[in-house]
């Protein structure tokens, strides 16, 4: 099981959504992804969350422990 992680960036911008999308066509059935972001981006997390349902994953969303990160933290749906 590879772990793949997209990083944000400072914010969410068309170019780390290219990049998240770019990442997910890499993901394969047994793989995570873990999209990173800001703490105070948390609220944007809306765009990278309907990619990821759209494109057949499961996640699961966490804070860090500092509160600074916001992590995304997706698997391939069975079957998708």
């Amino acid at each position: 099981m590879a772990s793949l992680v997209v990083d944000m960036g400072p914010a969410i911008s068309a170019n780390s959504i290219d990049k998240l999308k770019e990442t997910i066509n890499k993901v394969g059935p047994n793989d995570q992804l873990v999209v990173s972001m800001e703490a105070a981006d948390a609220h944007e997390a809306d765009a990278v969350l309907e990619i990821l349902r759209k494109k057949g994953f499961n996640y699961q969303a966490k804070g860090s422990h500092d509160g600074r990160t916001y992590r995304v933290i997706a698997t391939r749906l069975q079957g998708k």
